[in-house]
């Protein structure tokens, strides 16, 4: 009898030690997933994972699977296992807030929503569970909700940077810019190259044209990403506000350098050298512009105004002519009625007649026309058409206190061509 009752005890012992051998495998083989996912090598802590079998007792282990596969973009077994994690312990706050993420990250907002509410109400100072709710209701565009929530991080956590940050293109969202400047501002105290508060604050600057402060945000920006052209242009436009066209021309020439393919860039430095009477510049910049954008009519405009600077008629009234194929009808009234303006400035009356009566043909209700044909009629001793046309635009600026001038000029003129009559 004692024989066969140590048979059994050695039996059972067996079992016992062979059990807590496989256990010892199971964690030996979990705590190798853990370290490869740390070390971010997700197939082989997946694998490391799987060979434990399906314990659905231990959490962490369905925890670990779903944040590898995570890892993998493997986003339906992510959700399966971290679901499954937090189903066993629904109380872990941590295990809940990656689910959150991974919804929300994927798509799945209100999924995400509720997840981070719930841990909210498990645990009110996960801070973590309060941001990413500000940042989901940010995205839909709830900005007073989003406020309130980014109010709370800060007051948990006051010198989170990234919720001042949010906080400030919330109030900047609801209108409140100046509420917006001040969380901006200690926003860029506690992190000073934090680029993207540098680039609202600095716009918030240009609207209430601040052009000094907003020029040194956009400068310190750039020199600090020089890789954008976008800096270096902004900056240059502080400096175009300010007047300071020879330092704008060295900020549109640094974005140029960075990104020579935006039209818009060409054309402000073409503008900068206009007002620094470097025409030749200004029309070889335009003419850049014009060669990435032939449908923007104002780059032939200026180019012309260039030209015309220079004295150079001919490729003025070319650029003109270019305007009028991107130009829609009133646009192109009023192009013609320019181009009118340098033949009549020429004294070359009959060109100036064509292309006014091509304006008229496409806006005939600007008053400027009876003026200058008037005045084009008269100087061609055409007194008839003259006439009329001079009357015509007594008419129209009848009430018109800022026509004295021109109004006297032509009384002056109708009583002379009455004479000749």
């Amino acid at each position: 009898m004692l024989v066969i009752l140590g048979c059994v005890n050695s039996v059972l012992f067996g079992i016992q030690l062979d059990s807590l051998s496989n256990q010892a495998k199971k964690d030996s083989l979990i705590e190798l997933g853990i370290r490869m996912y740390s070390e971010g090598r997700y197939a082989e802590s997946i694998k490391s994972f799987l060979s434990v079998g399906n314990d659905t007792s231990k959490p962490a282990l369905r925890f670990y699977l779903g944040m590898s596969y995570s890892g993998l973009n493997d986003f339906q077994k992510a959700r399966k296992y971290l679901q499954q994690a937090v189903k066993i312990d629904s109380m872990n706050v941590s295990y809940r807030f990656q689910l959150g993420r991974l919804l929300s990250q994927y798509g799945m907002i209100q999924d995400g929503l509720r997840e981070y509410e719930t841990i909210i109400q498990i645990d009110s100072t996960y801070t973590s569970a309060f941001f990413h709710l500000g940042l989901i209701y940010n995205e839909l565009r709830a900005y007073d909700r989003s406020r309130l929530l980014f109010e709370k991080v800060i007051k948990m956590n006051p010198r989170d940077f990234l919720s001042y940050y949010y906080l400030g293109t919330a109030f900047v969202a609801l209108g409140n810019q100046d509420s917006a400047r001040i969380f901006l501002t200690v926003c860029l105290t506690l992190n000073p190259s934090f680029v993207q508060a540098i680039s609202v604050l600095a716009s918030l600057h240009y609207l209430k044209k601040e052009f000094d402060e907003a020029f040194r945000l956009y400068s310190t920006a750039f020199k600090n990403h020089p890789q954008n052209a976008d800096f270096a242009f902004r900056a240059g436009l502080c400096n175009k506000q300010l007047g300071n066209y020879s330092k704008a021309i060295v900020y549109f020439r640094g974005a140029i350098e960075v990104d020579p393919s935006n039209a818009l860039y060409f054309a402000q430095l073409g503008y900068a050298y206009y007002h620094e009477k470097r025409f030749d510049s200004s029309t070889i910049a335009y003419q850049k512009a014009l060669s990435l954008d032939r449908e923007n009519p104002s780059y032939y405009i200026n180019q012309a105004l260039a030209f015309q600077s220079m004295d150079s008629t001919d490729r003025a009234i070319n650029s003109f002519k270019g305007a009028i194929v991107a130009f829609r009808p009133k646009e192109i009234a009023n192009v013609y009625l320019q181009i009118g303006g340098i033949y009549f400035q020429e004294k070359d009356y009959h060109n100036a007649l064509s292309a006014f009566q091509k304006s008229f043909n496409y806006d005939p209700l600007n008053r400027e026309l009876y003026f200058w044909l008037g005045s084009t009629y008269d100087r061609l001793a055409r007194v008839q058409l003259a006439i009329i046309h001079y009357k015509k635009f007594l008419e129209v600026t009848l009430n018109d206190r800022t026509e004295h001038d021109r109004r006297d000029l032509i009384k002056t003129r109708l009583q002379l061509l009455g004479k000749k009559q």
